[in-house]
């Protein structure tokens, strides 16, 4: 799937403090994440997005992607997904 390989190269990215890249990677991933039919996968996606974020210090990106991924995990009732990204 494509998105998992963007989610990966975003991860990577993020490790080697390639934030641009890794910002770019997530946010397509979210584009194709965002029009599945599974949104579930989106959750944990949205808090790597807000942790990429808080580590380029953007108090309010930060905070408006864990509101996002919260807001799904409630309305999809997936409280557990929260944990586990």
């Amino acid at each position: 799937m494509k998105s998992d390989k963007l989610i990966n190269s975003g991860l990577l990215y993020r490790t080697i403090g390639d934030h641009p890249r890794s910002l770019d990677c997530y946010l397509r991933a979210e584009k194709i994440l965002e029009h599945s039919d599974d949104k579930s996968d989106l959750i944990p996606l949205l808090n790597n997005i807000s942790v990429l974020y808080s580590d380029m210090d953007d108090k309010g990106k930060t905070i408006f992607y864990m509101q996002k991924s919260l807001a799904l995990a409630r309305k999809l009732n997936m409280k557990k997904k929260l944990h586990t990204s």
